[in-house]
């Protein structure tokens, strides 16, 4: 299977994809900067997610698809856990429910779907 180079791939699948890289880079830094502390198991979820969106495996995209409205979910729960949370953790929160939807969004569009099954296809997974 040829490698296809990032510049080539269709728009959606790369806004999906940077969308995707920070959505997790922007919850490593909330978790940094609110907790002072980061949580791996997430960090690891979050890392297999994009490598396996990167590879352009589209069970990597519906594993993908899974995993960020969990975090939607999360985020929203800490959101309203809190009786009165840090403004800036707020602003970081929300900021990274909006990037895991737009992420989860371009994953999702037709566009994307269609490339992800011809590269799957043609890798044989």
């Amino acid at each position: 299977m040829q490698k296809i180079p990032f510049k080539q791939f269709p728009p959606s699948v790369k806004r999906g994809i940077i969308f995707l890289f920070t959505a997790w880079g922007g919850f490593i830094l909330v978790q940094f900067v609110m907790l002072g502390q980061l949580l791996f198991i997430h960090d690891t979820v979050g890392l297999f997610c994009c490598f396996m969106v990167y590879a352009l495996r589209d069970m990597g995209r519906y594993f993908c698809v899974v995993v960020n409205i969990l975090m939607i979910a999360f985020l929203v729960y800490l959101l309203t856990a809190m009786e009165q949370p840090h403004l800036l953790f707020l602003l970081l929160a929300g900021c990274n429910i909006v990037l895991f939807a737009l992420a989860t969004f371009f994953i999702m569009t037709r566009e994307t779907a269609a490339f992800f099954k011809d590269r799957s296809g043609a890798s044989g997974g």
